[in-house]
């Protein structure tokens, strides 16, 4: 590796965190507020994660930032809120901690 290539990978912008990376600080958030945080798997185009609050259910997908949800998914979280159930995404933290406050903050 020379200096040209040094220079080259300076200049790249930061690669966002990877869906893991939201998905454990998101899992421990959730944790400490006494909430039941489940990952869901196997279930094509079922939101990926299942939070469970004191008097409320909330079906989370999250991605990686910059990434929405496939065609597929975006159709169940929309069948999910027509039935009446919370559901949405997330690209990042603050983003899913936003939706799930609001959640809370209504019971």
């Amino acid at each position: 590796m020379d200096i040209d290539d040094d220079f080259d990978k300076a200049l790249k912008p930061p690669r966002p965190p990877k869906e893991k990376s939201l998905e454990a600080r998101l899992r421990e958030w959730c944790v400490s507020h006494g909430w039941i945080y489940q990952k869901n798997e196997g279930l094509r185009n079922f939101p990926d994660r299942t939070i469970i609050g004191p008097g409320w259910v909330c079906f989370l997908e999250l991605k990686r930032k910059g990434h929405r949800p496939r065609t597929g998914q975006l159709q169940t979280i929309h069948t999910l809120q027509d039935l009446g159930h919370h559901a949405d995404w997330a690209d990042d933290f603050d983003q899913a901690i936003q939706i799930l406050t609001k959640i809370s903050n209504e019971r």
